[in-house]
């Protein structure tokens, strides 16, 4: 199941920044966690590695949140 954002979730996530798992942004994107894995390794999605796992950005999320809206219209 996708995990919608509200607006003030988004708001928060710009300006209190925190780290998110693959997992994670998955669920907020609607993708399965080996796609954004794929995407990291593409370049779409700019992330850090930490050991074996990547860690993405809050506003790296907002900013692909913010690019699918877009798409849609």
């Amino acid at each position: 199941m996708r995990k919608t954002l509200t607006e003030v979730e988004l708001l928060a996530m710009k300006k209190y920044p925190k780290w998110y798992g693959t997992p994670t942004v998955a669920e907020y994107l609607g993708i399965h966690p080996e796609k954004v894995r794929e995407k990291i390794r593409n370049g779409e999605i700019k992330a850090e590695r930490l050991g074996r796992l990547y860690r993405i950005h809050s506003t790296e999320i907002y900013r692909l949140l913010k690019e699918k809206d877009e798409a849609t219209f």
